[in-house]
């Protein structure tokens, strides 16, 4: 059994493989990227037909060679970069190298036999993906509500009188043709990015109502069952452990 170690990086990545007994037999360095991972599957290939993979990274920088190398059919392990500053001080080697991480890797996955499995990625990945743009929007469209309603604030301390709350449509528009009753150069300014932030606002508020549609409609087919539990939705039924 070859094992190889990968030390990823976001612009390149190293690889050691050591055999059974744990002795080094190459090395290699290399761009982290298709053409990159394509010559470390070749590479690897030529050291001998039975191989096992550690990466450190496997859902970080070193995502997209895991998801290449177990698209090929070969056996790939995430590593905990806690693991290998472990082992490389165990190995009473001065400082920090990528091949001598690498080195560290490999003696990790040969020796221990409990390791998280990198498996292809599914319609799961998806709904990860979307859903993280989802939450991104989210986050962005309660920022500028902050932002706004501290302007208004500053702008018109009775704004809530005759100003529709900020999270219904009507609220919106009347934002972004919101006038401050002062005729100060500084209240109109202020006045002019409220208006500004009620357009990203609704911008935002748009990109998330498309993510929810666009992630219910992906969750129909593996997560529907789960709608009926009680207080779980096709949004919600993507948190619950599997």
């Amino acid at each position: 059994m070859i094992t190889i170690g990968v030390d990823a990086h976001k612009s390149m990545n190293a690889a050691l493989a050591i055999n059974d007994a744990g002795t080094e037999i190459g090395t290699w360095e290399g761009p982290n990227s298709q053409g990159g991972w394509a010559s470390l599957a070749r590479w690897a290939s030529g050291l001998g037909d039975v191989r096992q993979w550690g990466i450190e990274g496997a859902w970080g920088y070193g995502r997209g060679l895991a998801q290449h190398l177990v698209a090929e059919g070969e056996t790939v392990y995430e590593i905990n970069a806690r693991w290998t500053a472990l082992r490389r001080r165990s190995a009473h080697k001065p400082g920090k190298t990528d091949q001598l991480d690498s080195h560290a890797i490999a003696l990790f996955v040969r020796q221990e036999s409990d390791l998280p499995r990198v498996l292809p990625e599914d319609d799961t990945a998806v709904l990860e993906l979307l859903t993280s743009q989802r939450e991104g929007a989210q986050a962005e469209a309660n920022r500028l509500r902050n932002q706004i309603h501290a302007l208004l604030q500053q702008a018109d301390p009775e704004y809530k009188v005759h100003v529709p709350t900020v999270n219904s449509k009507a609220g919106l528009e009347a934002l972004r043709n919101y006038s401050s009753p002062s005729k100060t150069v500084l209240q109109q300014q202020r006045g002019s990015v409220i208006r500004r932030l009620a357009e990203r606002l609704t911008l935002a508020i748009q990109h998330e109502e498309a993510l929810a549609r666009e992630i219910r409609e992906l969750a129909k087919v593996r997560f529907a069952p789960l709608t009926r539990l009680c207080g779980i939705n096709l949004l919600t039924a993507l948190l619950v452990p599997a």
